[in-house]
């Protein structure tokens, strides 16, 4: 299994994290047209709470409220 990374998108009152092996795997896993990195909405997570939950769960998009971090 490749070293996967967690990464995060926001849309609306949701984060979007998914643990992924690479920003286009991340891409496929939400179902993005377009490239979300280079537009400055996506980015690799780091926060130790967050990537814990996406990488328990890898390649699976998991909503975050962003009021509280609550899974989805």
């Amino acid at each position: 299994m490749p070293k996967l990374k967690v990464f995060c998108t926001t849309s609306g009152f949701h984060d979007s994290i998914v643990a992924a092996p690479s920003k286009p795997a991340a891409l496929k896993a939400w179902g993005a047209k377009t490239d979300l990195f280079s537009m400055g909405v996506a980015s690799e997570v780091t926060d130790p709470k967050i990537r814990k939950k996406a990488l328990a769960r890898p390649g699976e998009v998991i909503r975050l409220d962003r009021s509280g971090g609550g899974a989805k």
